[in-house]
């Protein structure tokens, strides 16, 4: 209840705190006994890291799966799991040109989707209660971005344009299928992570007249709410991306809130948007205190970090972070 109070509910009583992107952590690991690379690779391991998210930090979801690979291996990326610390990272991207892409009608099965999608159908029915899960697939551009190497397709953006809109047109309907299985094994909510789409790294405008169109596709295709998430600095596209219609957007701690929140009021609600290094690793709980009490105070409706937590993130921090929305929380609804 909370969660979706926080995501539909424009008159909302509750503050939930949402696992939007990565967040298993190596105390987390220790606790149930599950170490990556498996947690990436076994569906059951990767199930008992989730459901740890939300039963051991506190977070008011469950979250799979942990890293930003799984689309562009299925679609033949050659991908190192990393370690236990490590995030996977596809080692061998595809040969270009992006216009020969293909994603056919197997996709879903290759790669680690099957994986996946067996996991959240088993912490469905492994979980203690009703929280909803979580569902993460990479934006089309990231998808592409990830599939051939970044450096080469930010390039082929300028020199192949025709080419990266065929990769887009593949991509796009491939990720449709993909969530919508991801709903169909037992997800809640879809979380779409477009790491590549930041300010940071593309031209606002390119985003505008050449992305966004795909991304409006996708989250049209979600029969769920949907989170977008996109890193960095994303002040200068914010209104785009609450004109593309999801539930929430989730914010990078670097993005202005009060003009987001402008952006967002009475549209879209707003995640995030605590840093995850500076404040959530780096921090102290009274740190972290402060940065929840802040973002809430400019416009923040779902407390979150503003992108994946770091292995090595305290679980001190993050149940402050838990249990400083919760007391929010209680002014609200007291009130």
């Amino acid at each position: 209840m909370r969660v979706f109070d926080g995501l539909l509910n424009q008159r909302q009583r509750y503050v939930p705190v949402l696992a939007v992107n990565e967040t298993v952590t190596s105390d987390v690991m220790k606790a149930v006994g599950v170490t990556w690379p498996a947690g990436h690779l076994e569906s059951e391991k990767m199930a008992s890291l989730a459901i740890a998210g939300h039963l051991n930090l506190g977070f008011d979801n469950v979250r799979i799966p942990f890293d930003q690979t799984v689309e562009a291996e299925a679609l033949g990326g050659k991908v190192t799991y990393g370690g236990e610390l490590a995030f996977p990272e596809v080692h061998v991207p595809l040969a270009g040109p992006p216009g020969n892409l293909k994603a056919d009608e197997n996709a879903l099965e290759r790669g680690r989707i099957p994986v996946v999608l067996d996991a959240i159908a088993k912490a469905r029915q492994h979980l203690p209660c009703n929280a909803p899960i979580v569902a993460g697939i990479v934006g089309p551009l990231s998808v592409g971005a990830q599939a051939f190497g970044l450096e080469a397709y930010l390039k082929w953006t300028l020199r192949d344009p025709e080419g990266v809109k065929h990769s887009l047109e593949t991509i796009t309907p491939f990720l449709a299928s993909y969530a919508k299985e991801q709903i169909r094994s037992g997800a809640d909510i879809v979380s779409i992570e477009d790491m590549v789409s930041s300010p940071d790294i593309l031209d606002p405008r390119f985003f505008r007249e050449k992305v966004s169109p795909y991304l409006k596709k996708l989250i049209d295709s979600i029969e769920a709410p949907v989170v977008l998430h996109i890193c960095g600095n994303s002040t200068s596209i914010v209104a785009d991306m609450v004109e593309l219609g999801p539930a929430a957007i989730s914010l990078d701690a670097k993005t202005d809130l009060v003009k987001a929140s402008g952006a967002a009021k009475g549209k879209v609600k707003l995640a995030g948007n605590l840093n995850p290094v500076h404040t959530l690793l780096g921090g102290t709980p009274q740190d972290v205190t402060r940065a929840v009490n802040e973002a809430v105070k400019l416009g923040i409706d779902i407390v979150s970090p503003g992108c994946s937590l770091s292995p090595l993130t305290s679980t001190d921090n993050v149940r402050a972070m838990v249990q400083t929305a919760r007391e929010i929380e209680r002014g609200k609804t007291a009130s």
